[in-house]
């Protein structure tokens, strides 16, 4: 009888971790510049649900960025910061899926021209290999062939070579299982720790990244907004969602937590990525 109660009691528990889990969506991305073809880190992209900012993410070093934790609907990807043309997108999330989207930005001052290498003084390395053929479903580059031998080959100063890259299709998005994906972020974090993050020069150091947007002092504009933080091993904010929201403050909030460095969470003495509700005042003195 214990035998079978404990079976029941662990089907239950089994069933509503999976039915837990199929109520939310992520979405994963990189941002490109589509002046030069590389990715662009540290920048910030805005989720909205509807006229309504909800989220944000920074991008890392390789230019990656991601969201966790979604409700199933349809959402609005934003850039329009940090010296590149307004970008705007709609994209859908469903229950357990995650969504993946590469995203083109567009440099302000830039020219509209097709994207080339200028090579100077640097040796090439052509490979004798046979080019694989591209999938119909134009998702995947072209692969090359592995067993290959390399010769250098000089390259002329100022000589211009034309670049083989994937066009970036930022008009559609491709919807994956989560199966297929290798890192499940949501369940990497922790919500409660033994040591919670801190501001590696304390809660002041965060308040002396607070810029106070023009228009919200004019208007005397006050009060705090909260953030709720992912904060990664390594003391870096991942992704930030708005909990309670001043629209005036809400992006100078998350600019100032973005960069502020913290000294991570801790269970056992060991550093854990976990989650923080961080409140970002903003007051006028007299």
């Amino acid at each position: 009888m214990k035998t079978l109660v404990l079976i029941l009691i662990n089907g239950f528990f089994l069933s509503s971790v999976c039915f837990g889990q199929n109520q939310n969506g992520k979405i994963s991305g990189r941002v490109f510049d589509q002046g030069n073809g590389k990715t662009v880190p540290l920048l910030m992209v805005l989720l909205y649900d509807g006229d309504k900012q909800t989220m944000s993410s920074r991008t890392n070093q390789s230019g990656n960025f991601s969201f966790v934790s979604l409700n199933p609907g349809e959402y609005s990807l934003k850039i329009q910061r940090n010296g590149y043309v307004p970008f705007s997108r709609k994209i859908r999330v469903n229950a357990n899926f995650t969504t993946k989207i590469d995203i083109s930005v567009k440099p302000v001052n830039s020219e509209s021209k097709p994207v080339s290498s200028p090579v100077q003084e640097q040796q090439v390395t052509v490979k004798k290999e046979t080019l694989l053929s591209i999938p119909d479903s134009g998702k995947l580059p072209v692969q090359l062939a592995s067993n290959s031998q390399s010769e250098p080959l000089p390259v002329q100063q100022n000589r211009e070579i034309d670049v083989q890259t994937p066009v970036l299709d930022t008009e559609d998005f491709v919807v994956y299982p989560t199966e297929e994906i290798t890192s499940n972020t949501e369940f990497e974090y922790y919500d409660a720790v033994e040591e919670q993050p801190t501001p590696i020069e304390g809660w002041k150091a965060l308040m002396k990244n607070v810029v106070y947007p023009q228009d919200a002092f004019k208007m005397n504009m006050q009060g705090t907004v909260y953030l709720k933080a992912w904060i990664n091993e390594q003391g870096e904010v991942k992704i930030l969602q708005v909990q309670k929201s001043i629209p005036m403050l809400d992006i100078a909030a998350q600019d100032a937590v973005y960069n502020t460095k913290f000294i991570p969470g801790k269970i056992a003495g060991n550093a854990v990525a976990s989650i923080l509700t961080i409140p970002v005042a903003f007051r006028i003195g007299k």
